[in-house]
């Protein structure tokens, strides 16, 4: 009797809303990051920065047929998840980190924000302006002539493109309803994140107080000002998501959702180190698994539930080797033993279990994607953002030592991405123009084309993206 009253205690607290939102809703920790996992999340987001360059050359120079639709998925789309999923996670992390080190309120978050987008968005705006003026006028190429206008251009400026339109006549002068500007198509994607920021900002940081706003008047006139922000925030990013592309700016705000949501977790795991971090992480799977319930994802939901039930055999009785799962588990772990040899041998038995989760993850959603050849699919970024959070989780937990040089090199490659990711595209059309007037083969144009998109993006980060700290330091002495 004693040991079911136990049992269900333990069933009792795993599915108590209470213990799980108090352990969900973390107050001001934050995930401190090892030098592995610093350089795995470099690593990632390189390589999502390159796979939207590659992915839109390969479209504009019609090579690579075997690395797009139909045969792959758009490599292209999954680095826009890649980019939204590592965002959630670190943008959220480096919020909880200040608010942890005291004196850190919404409008110091607003601040961060719009200097860290802006620093880079306005330069490289006039950069698509000489470059559009170039298409249109040297190459008479009149293909996005249409989006090329000043009320398209303010409307980016403003992150109001690919919003809702209030406006019949495309013609018409209107902050709303236009696309991107110019030729740079990719920049769709940075209001849908940009309007984010501020929702989680506010509510995260609109009860924190400042040192020196102590002051009831003072306090209260920021407090009033936040929740404007916070009101705009959203009316702004319901136009936006209801626009154009609804669907994939849902999942995307899924996908920034889910990538906070792993910041937490992995918090959580750290402070308890037992198998009660299970439980938080497969609800919000079911929960995500109904928001994404579509007739063909029946059976997710189902594998979901099941997964529950092998968490809460877990949470209760904590698998051992001696249990017939453990044994199971120890077969599997040997086989991937054979497989990797040393590398295993190194690491501790959690260690071993994560990068089993880690493999698990990573062939599911690599099959999944395979199979339906599309990035922007509920399936596909549920599985893919858990093997996200299994690799940092197994990077952060592994000791050996990456050559400090290749640290080097990704950390380099990584701080331009954002300038890469809005110039790319229109000097990938200047290239393309100049097919009619050189008399070389696609592929060594595309390559070309590659190269130069990194060097003059490199060049153009040196006085924009890689100098936002210094920026912030003059914005912030002038506003102080």
């Amino acid at each position: 009797m004693k040991i079911q009253d136990t049992i269900f205690r333990k069933v009792y607290n795993y599915f108590n809303i209470k213990i799980i939102m108090e352990t969900l809703v973390d107050q001001g920790k934050h995930v401190s990051f090892s030098a592995n996992s610093r350089f795995i999340l470099n690593l990632i987001r390189v390589f999502a920065s390159q796979m939207v360059v590659i992915g839109h050359g390969l479209n504009f120079f019609e090579i690579g047929s075997n690395l797009k639709p139909p045969k792959m998925p758009y490599m292209q789309n999954i680095a826009v998840v890649t980019f939204f999923l590592i965002s959630g996670f670190l943008i959220s992390n480096s919020a909880y980190e200040k608010r942890q080190k005291g004196n850190y309120v919404f409008k110091d978050f607003c601040f961060d924000r719009t200097v860290r987008i802006y620093v880079t968005l306005i330069p490289m705006l006039l950069v698509i302006v000489f470059l559009d003026l170039v298409i249109i006028y040297v190459f008479n190429d009149a293909y996005y002539q249409n989006a090329f206008r000043l009320d398209v251009f303010i409307s980016n400026f403003f992150m109001l493109q690919d919003s809702i339109s209030l406006s019949s006549n495309f013609s018409d002068f209107s902050l709303l309803g236009n696309t991107s500007f110019g030729s740079a198509r990719p920049l769709w994607t940075i209001p849908v994140e940009w309007w984010m920021y501020f929702i989680f900002g506010f509510l995260l940081l609109y009860n924190t107080e400042a040192e020196d706003q102590k002051e009831s008047s003072k306090n209260l006139k920021e407090k009033i000002i936040g929740f404007i922000i916070f009101l705009g925030s959203v009316l702004f990013l319901a136009i936006i998501a209801l626009g154009p592309r609804k669907r994939i700016k849902i999942l995307l705000l899924t996908t920034w959702i889910i990538g906070y949501s792993f910041m937490l977790l992995i918090n959580i795991r750290n402070k308890h180190r037992n198998y009660s971090f299970i439980r938080p992480i497969l609800l919000f799977m079911i929960i995500l698994g109904f928001l994404f319930f579509e007739l063909t994802n029946i059976i997710v939901i189902i594998f979901l539930v099941l997964i529950e039930v092998v968490g809460i055999f877990l949470y209760i009785f904590h698998v051992n080797s001696k249990s017939r799962l453990g044994i199971i588990l120890v077969q599997l772990e040997i086989k991937i033993k054979n497989i990797l040899g040393n590398l295993i041998e190194k690491l501790s038995s959690k260690k071993k279990i994560l990068f089993f989760f880690v493999l698990i993850s990573i062939i599911g959603s690599t099959i999944r994607i395979l199979v339906m050849k599309v990035a922007y699919d509920p399936l596909f970024i549920l599985l893919f953002s858990i093997s996200f959070y299994f690799i940092i989780l197994f990077f952060n937990s592994c000791s050996f030592k990456i050559p400090e040089t290749i640290i080097k090199i990704f950390q380099f490659l990584s701080s331009y991405s954002f300038v890469l990711y809005i110039v790319h595209y229109s000097i990938f059309i200047v290239f393309l123009n100049l097919v009619d007037y050189i008399n070389i083969s696609s592929t060594f144009l595309f390559f070309l084309a590659f190269i130069v998109i990194n060097l003059i993006s490199i060049l153009l980060s040196l006085i924009t993206e890689r100098k936002t700290g210094i920026f912030k330091k003059k914005l912030k002495s002038l506003f102080d």
